[in-house]
């Protein structure tokens, strides 16, 4: 009797110091404008609390309903957490006993390694969430690779900004590949230092850099020519964006469809102008006669601001007006679920890059230039007046190459 009183006195004080050790935490252990999803937070702090508590094998965990409220989070998302550390062997789940601490030695291994630790960086201009998915690929990648992921936010418009997060994460002891979005013009510097570099969402092939990228021509020539499939023929194309290749791109895959279905190609029902001027023209564009029935727009946030324009002026969607958009966000839920669009995978994305650069950082001297073109997967929704469908892409890997078309 007197050794069960000690255990259960022991669970409890157990209990007691993981509760502790939470509230100490608070605001830490959940960020809401890290780009990492809440459950790969939540994960992380797990891992974090068993090694800073020395949380020996078969310590029993606060119950999940406890640990929820601790965390003021669902119980679902704590699930989610939980699952990925079971298949790790950290936690181990007892059903109808409750969460247990499992194997701890890789988190040993991982502390005694201390400054031994390898790092990968990742510069992004943003954390929209454009690249949470990407971010949540290129972190699970590293790990499986027993690499730390460093994230590093630029600026959108400013080159010497991103500068400094290249040069920070070069000065950074460890650090043995970067995924870059922009400043490829570094690379051989970066290269120069033993750093291998992937370039992510740019075609870099003619500098001789490995990337990753999607189809845009492909994927805007999908959405025009499912407008057209719908018996559309005047098919307008909006955007509202600074002049850039992925732009140039989508335009080109818009005539291309139209060209394929021997539609004739009509500036007056198009509309690209900077956002000063946007909503004039795309007022004059609707209350023209020959008005288009449908409108494909360079991305999705363009896709939505077209929606509301011409609600306001009575125009309803998509009884009179198809509206295609493009980049698909979160498809589930907010305000552009309603969204037909061409849906851009960035977790593959995120995937594929971090492969390559792991191919890359084995690799002694001579390193293979590959190039891994994605392609779109068209999304149908209710936009556009058909059933939702889905079109899925494919993808084609090129290794050796410094050019293709």
């Amino acid at each position: 009797m007197g050794e069960k009183k000690r255990g259960i006195q022991s669970a409890k004080s157990t209990a007691q110091m993981i509760e502790g050790f939470v509230k100490k935490k608070g605001e830490q252990i959940i960020n809401p404008s890290n780009p990492l999803p809440i459950y790969c937070q939540v994960e992380n702090f797990l891992r974090q609390l068993i090694c800073e508590l020395s949380l020996s094998k078969g310590t029993r965990l606060p119950s999940d309903r406890r640990f929820a409220e601790l965390l003021s989070i669902s119980h679902l998302t704590l699930r989610r957490a939980q699952k990925r550390l079971c298949e790790q062997g950290l936690l181990l789940k007892n059903h109808g006993k409750g969460t247990f601490v499992g194997d701890t030695s890789q988190l040993r291994v991982e502390r005694e390694k201390g400054s031994e630790q390898r790092f990968i960086g990742l510069v992004i201009p943003s954390v929209e969430y454009y690249y949470s998915e990407l971010i949540r690929a290129v972190e699970e990648k590293a790990r499986e690779a027993d690499l730390k992921l460093v994230l590093s936010i630029s600026d959108w418009w400013d080159p010497a900004e991103e500068n400094r997060q290249l040069q920070r994460l070069i000065g950074l002891k460890g650090i043995r590949g970067i995924l870059i979005k922009r400043r490829v013009s570094r690379y051989k510097d970066l290269m120069r230092l033993g750093i291998s570099v992937v370039c992510i969402d740019r075609d870099v092939s003619d500098m001789g850099l490995s990337c990753v990228f999607f189809d845009d021509r492909r994927g805007a020539k999908m959405a025009v020519t499912h407008l057209v499939s719908l018996g559309h023929r005047r098919i307008g194309f909006v955007s509202p964006m600074p002049e850039n290749l992925r732009n140039q791109e989508r335009f080109l895959g818009y005539k291309d469809a139209l060209k394929e279905a021997q539609i004739p190609y009509d500036e007056t029902i198009v509309v690209k102008k900077d956002p000063d001027r946007f909503e004039g023209d795309l007022e004059k564009l609707m209350k023209s006669p020959a008005r288009p029935t449908a409108i494909f727009c360079i991305n999705d946030y363009c896709a939505s601001m077209v929606a509301e324009y011409v609600s306001r002026l009575g125009i309803s969607v998509p009884e009179e007006l198809a509206i295609c958009g493009y980049d698909g966000p979160d498809l589930k839920r907010g305000p552009l679920s309603f969204l037909t669009t061409i849906f851009r995978n960035r977790y593959i994305m995120g995937t594929k890059a971090v492969e390559i650069l792991l191919r890359q950082m084995r690799a002694d001297r001579e390193r293979n230039v590959e190039c891994v073109i994605l392609s779109p997967e068209l999304i149908v929704k209710g936009s556009c007046g058909a059933k939702a469908i889905s079109s899925y892409g494919s993808m084609t890997h090129l290794s050796n190459l410094a050019r293709y078309a």
